[in-house]
């Protein structure tokens, strides 16, 4: 063990330097020796057309997303989200959050304080740190027919939409009343603000106008009360006039400009700035249909001509939610851009996107699957970097939509979210998480850690977005997310190699890794540091309370230590006698039947829960596929790889597999030398391996798409320590891949 460990850290920590001159030079030698990519091309091939009513179309910036239907805008489907945009519920009467029960839990002769599982007495309490806060529909940005009310999806015909992912922009074309409208809908890459430009001769007929509609910010996805209407496919209460206000104000001294105060019931507070042309008015409509018209809805119809063009810029300015006040005062800049700025603007940013970073060309392949899978990379490199390059890490839905987690993040996802941007030339966007992890979630981690008995600094697993509480029932007893900050802070180490960097990082490293030193035990009896309880591994099996020394969460523990004593290293420190120890002391991963198994608590546990009942992911593999586990021995994890794989295709094993999983899968056949299989499961064909018109991996699972593009980075550029970097992860006779700029995989 001790030999495997040194081995990893040669291979993996000593080289991250090393690996960017190597990049550098097998890039030189690439340039060398194929044309370049037409990247214009490749991505105007995957600018998709599409005739549906209700599928989404995501523009935004990374901090802020418009999500538009067949209209351009929000007339059937899609909300308007942000990362800063939160609303919180009144408590339950008398209670608070720090009321959340934590029991005594005994693990090796030691008590540590635990949340504790879901009880009668606490129910109403549970719910509402899981339902709070939620992610708010910032405003919904719909077509009207005359007189304000809705249009339907009947009501047009002939529909035909443009996803133009080289600009940003989506062009919508569609009949309505048996007459031509087309909208152009585009975001600007640095404001929060969309703007939109409407021709169409029902314009100077006032047959068709726009409104701005405000919803009551609720916990469910979708408004549950009117499951069978068209507000379904919306965040938010349209039908709640009361807990929140909306203040109109027009300009005096510019008749194209309106501000909109928008207060809600815990605090609250952003504000909207609407610039619109001249032949735009807005003005009161006495509609009386399926909405909060003349309370929270704010009409504009045209005046004397068949063209309009209108921005709509939001501001977030207070967050008072309970404990907590946030000023998030963004406006900077009072310029409101007009829509011709904003489409300029947006073609330049992404056209600079699309011109700088990774890239592949797939189109001189034999295998008839290649267009589909460029697609699915060209697509998720878009959506990942309108909804996960922001300053905070990503739901798993991103701004797509609310998901049932009400739009908060999963830290032990982050690596899946984040570490392609590093990969595929674009550290920059993964930096931008950098402040969230050194500020709110340190002092978060730190809390949780002081709070269980811990040393150092704990990572909650489902915090709100603010730090301030855990989402889950068992969301503590979920550590791999305490490993995931040590992979991104080397990853942009390994981008910006400057002290800087480790400046940045280093109580984060540190702190964290003072915590998992402090929970591992050492066992006199056998000699080793024994990893939890509790823990609860990435397959999810059990509460984690019984299990103990699980495949995938011993290596994390060594990889991230093993990447502190490198930052030691690099910041002129002395060795730590506790972490030498550990690392060469700590448990072996279990082997069962020659096969590595989930955890050592449970060697009768192969692909089912100890009861029986459910299957578990093989969440085991990550540490060979994605992060080349430094306690992994190649030859056991082929046998591993194999069973899995017979019982996968098989249908022994089924189910619980999510989308990021197909491309763990995939790395692991490219690390092990099987490419044809690599390729094979990134096109398995399963629900949760789908991939929308939109981009999105089973309609809205952003770490599917992060997943994707790290396992195609390593497909294609290698990994440390592969035997060639010659596209490894493709077979040859099948598939011609150029790429350019894609960074060799740790």
């Amino acid at each position: 063990m001790k030999q495997s460990i040194k081995q990893w850290f040669e291979k993996v920590c000593g080289i991250f330097l090393s690996a960017v001159v190597f990049v550098t030079f097998v890039c030189s030698l690439q340039a060398h020796s194929q044309p370049k990519i037409d990247r214009e091309a490749v991505v105007k091939r995957h600018c998709y057309d599409i005739n549906s009513p209700y599928e989404i179309t995501t523009l935004g910036n990374g901090e802020f997303a418009f999500n538009c239907d067949a209209t351009g805008l929000q007339t059937f489907a899609g909300n308007t989200l942000s990362h800063w945009g939160w609303h919180s519920n009144d408590l339950p009467a008398g209670m608070t959050p720090q009321d959340r029960v934590r029991t005594p839990f005994a693990t090796h002769d030691r008590v540590r304080q635990y949340l504790h599982p879901w009880t009668p007495e606490q129910r109403d309490l549970v719910k509402w740190l899981n339902d709070n806060p939620h992610q708010m529909n910032l405003g919904r940005i719909a077509l009207r027919g005359e007189n304000g009310f809705p249009v339907k999806p009947e009501d047009i015909d002939v529909i035909f939409r443009k996803y133009d992912i080289w600009t940003g922009k989506v062009e919508s074309s569609f009949h309505y009343r048996n007459t031509p409208v087309h909208v152009t809908t585009v975001c600007h890459p640095v404001k929060d603000a969309v703007s939109v430009k409407i021709k169409s001769p029902l314009i100077k007929t006032q047959k068709i106008g726009i409104a701005l509609t405000f919803p009551y910010p609720t916990a469910l996805p979708g408004n549950g009360r009117f499951p069978e209407s068209i507000l379904s496919h919306f965040t938010g209460d349209f039908t709640k006039t009361s807990g929140h206000a909306t203040v109109i104000n027009k300009d005096q001294t510019d008749p194209g400009q309106v501000t909109v105060k928008r207060t809600m019931d815990d605090g609250g507070e952003y504000d909207l700035y609407i610039s619109h042309s001249k032949g735009l008015e807005e003005r009161k409509i006495s509609s009386k249909s399926e909405d909060i018209a003349n309370v929270h809805t704010l009409f504009f119809y045209g005046n004397d001509m068949d063209e309009i063009e209108f921005t709509v810029w939001f501001v977030p300015l207070k967050v008072t939610q309970n404990a907590s006040s946030f000023d998030l005062n963004k406006k900077t800049d009072p310029y409101i851009p007009s829509f011709a700025e904003t489409l300029i603007a947006s073609a330049k940013h992404w056209n600079t996107f699309w011109n700088t970073g990774g890239f592949i060309d797939l189109s001189g392949s034999k295998d008839v699957r290649w267009k589909e899978l460029e697609r699915r990379i060209i697509l998720s490199q878009f959506v990942t970097a309108v909804n996960s390059a922001g300053s905070k890490p990503p739901s798993e839905a991103g701004l797509h939509l609310v998901d049932t987690w009400c739009g908060k993040f999963h830290l032990e996802m982050t690596a899946w979210h984040g570490a392609h941007f590093a990969f595929w030339g674009r550290p920059y966007l993964l930096d931008k998480w950098t402040e969230w992890y050194r500020t709110i979630g340190l002092q978060s981690a730190k809390e949780e850690a002081r709070t269980e008995g811990w040393k150092g600094a704990k990572w909650l697993k489902t915090p709100d977005p603010y730090g301030r509480w855990e989402s889950w029932d068992h969301g503590t007893n979920r550590v791999t997310q305490n490993v995931h900050p040590f992979y991104i802070a080397e990853l942009l180490y390994r981008a910006f190699p400057a002290n800087e960097t480790l400046y940045k990082w280093k109580d984060v490293i540190f702190e964290t890794s003072s915590m998992m030193l402090d929970f591992l035990y050492w066992d006199e009896t056998t000699g080793r540091y024994i990893l939890g309880p509790p823990v609860m591994s990435g397959a999810e099996g059990n509460s984690g309370f019984e299990s103990w020394n699980a495949t995938s969460e011993l290596n994390y523990w060594t990889m991230s230590l093993l990447i502190t004593k490198k930052w030691r290293e690099r910041l002129g420190m002395s060795a730590d006698e506790k972490l030498e120890h550990v690392l060469t002391h700590i448990s072996t991963p279990p082997v069962v039947d020659g096969v590595y198994i989930d955890a050592e608590s449970h060697p009768q546990v192969w692909n089912k829960t100890p009861d029986g009942r459910h299957f578990l992911r093989p969440a085991w593999l990550e540490v060979y596929g994605c992060i080349a586990g430094p306690l992994i021995e190649k030859d056991v994890m082929e046998k591993t790889y194999e069973k899995i794989c017979q019982g996968l295709r098989s249908g022994e094993w089924r189910g619980n597999l999510w989308g990021c999983d197909y491309p763990m899968l995939a790395m692991t056949a490219a690390r092990l030398g099987k490419p044809e299989e690599a390729v094979d499961w990134l096109l398995f064909n399963a629900p949760l391996n789908d991939y929308s018109p939109g981009g999105y991996n089973t309609g809205w699972y952003l770490p599917g798409n992060g997943g994707l593009l790290w396992a195609v980075a390593l497909m294609t550029a290698g990994w440390e320590d592969a035997e060639n970097f010659d596209i490894p992860g493709f077979p040859k006779d099948k598939w011609n891949v150029k790429f350019e700029d894609i960074v060799v995989v740790p």
